[in-house]
């Protein structure tokens, strides 16, 4: 089991732990955490990355694969927020990420 203190770069904040040790109980919970940072996101980016990774992000959304190109960017930009989400929770935590653009919360 990981961490949540996992050592990678980049903001993890409470917020998004708390929704991945409630998600680790529910598997459907992964959508919630996915939602809750895809709504964060732009203010999750961190000082110091490139100018570009809020247009990236933007590209992302509107990107013919944009679940894919959402998990690169994610895992590019927040690493340590990443790290918590096994890779076989990724559709479940698209789903949420998804929901919340379409809801136009991104």
């Amino acid at each position: 089991m990981k961490k949540l203190n996992e050592n990678k770069s980049g903001p993890c904040p409470a917020f998004f732990r708390g929704n991945v040790m409630e998600a680790r109980r529910h598997r459907e919970g992964y959508a919630l955490a996915g939602y809750h940072l895809a709504i964060h996101a732009r203010e999750l980016v961190p000082l110091n990355a490139p100018e570009s990774a809020v247009e990236d992000l933007a590209c992302a959304v509107v990107a013919n694969d944009p679940g894919e190109q959402l998990w690169l960017w994610l895992q590019r930009t927040l690493p340590r927020c990443m790290a918590l989400v096994p890779a076989r929770r990724k559709r479940t935590f698209l789903k949420g990420v998804l929901e919340a653009i379409e809801e136009g919360r991104v």
